[in-house]
């Protein structure tokens, strides 16, 4: 989640953003690895709030199911130690 956040950060910073509906608006678009970012007046956009959600739901669940696989693991092989 903090990685995410950190590179859209970066590139607002380092200038990578592009401005497309001109100053007045305030709209700028940032390219990065999730896809295009979409800020209002230096606030994520309603749909690139979505899409960073549902980005750092997915590395939530692919954490969990690494983090659990020792413990699966460990629970067959005590069922197994049971049954034999």
């Amino acid at each position: 989640m903090l990685a995410l956040v950190a590179i859209a950060v970066l590139a607002t910073i380092t200038g990578c953003a592009t401005t497309q509906n001109g100053p007045a608006r305030g709209t700028t678009t940032i390219p990065t690895y999730v896809g295009d970012l979409t800020y209002q007046h230096q606030t994520l956009s309603k749909p690139s709030a979505e899409k960073l959600h549902r980005q750092m739901a997915l590395a939530r669940a692919s954490e969990l199911v690494v983090w659990s696989m020792p413990a699966m693991n460990f629970y067959q092989a005590l069922e197994a130690c049971q049954q034999n």
